[in-house]
Parts: structure tokens; C-alpha cells; sequence
């Protein structure tokens, strides 16, 4: 689930910067939209907590593999 849900955040924080497109904050839209979709699944919470810290920290390997 995390793989799939880790980028959905991007468009929603899509910007231009002198011709440089980022998208700062997506990990944190991302793990919102996951937990839209996983109340309307019912998942339960302990899942839920894990692959949200999983989505929230998919751009920092070494703090997930610590945490």
C-alpha cells in the first residue's frame, strides 16, 4: 500500500520554481490521502500507523530503517 500511495500527494504540491518543479510536502499529502482511504476500508490502526510511516518517510530510508 505504500508503494502505491507514496507519490499520489505530488500533483497537489506541484510547483515551478526558475524552470525546477517540486513538490514539497507530497509525503505529508500522500499519508493524508492514505488515511482517507483506509478509514473508508476500515484498516485497521496498527496498519495504518505503519504505512503511513512508511509513506511520510520514503525520502529518508536510513530514518525508516531506524525508526
Amino acid at each position: 500500500m505504500a508503494t502505491l500511495f507514496h507519490d499520489v500527494g505530488k500533483p497537489a504540491c506541484r510547483t515551478e520554481d526558475e524552470g525546477r518543479t517540486r513538490f514539497l510536502g507530497h509525503a505529508d499529502a500522500s499519508a493524508a490521502t492514505f488515511l482517507d482511504y483506509a478509514k473508508r476500508w476500515s484498516l485497521p490502526t496498527h496498519l495504518r500507523r505503519q504505512v503511513v510511516r512508511m509513506i511520510r518517510l520514503h525520502m529518508r530510508p536510513l530514518e525508516l530503517a531506524n525508526s
